[in-house]
């Protein structure tokens, strides 16, 4: 991955696993509100951002594929979780919680998905 845009948190996550990547915060949180760009802004500084990550040596983003792959996903109400441990594969480790592991990253793509 070359590119992130999203929430302050998730941009300084992406840097501490790839210091190469090129990020655009949009917004961060703030209790349980968020501070963010206008749109218009957003777009101006993701477009950006984008065209400066392609420009540059792609290969420094390359990550080899791993064999196992975990997700766990954690629920402000406990009952979310609950509902989604019926996903096929979920186990629900807390009450909040729930974690999906596979050998595939497509499956857990399609947990998101569906989660």
């Amino acid at each position: 991955m070359a590119f992130l845009s999203g929430d302050a948190a998730i941009c300084a996550e992406a840097r501490a696993m790839n210091p190469a990547i090129a990020t655009v915060e949009t917004k961060e949180g703030c209790g349980a509100s968020v501070l963010s760009l206008t749109p218009a802004e957003a777009c101006t500084r993701i477009r950006a951002g984008v065209t400066a990550a392609l420009a540059g040596d792609l290969s420094a983003h390359a990550r080899p594929a791993s064999d196992r792959y975990r997700l766990e996903l954690r629920f402000s109400h406990h009952e979310m979780a609950y509902r989604r441990s019926f996903f096929p594969g979920a186990q629900l480790i807390a009450d909040d919680t729930i974690r999906v592991e596979t050998a595939s990253i497509f499956d857990i793509a399609r947990a998101l998905v569906f989660m």
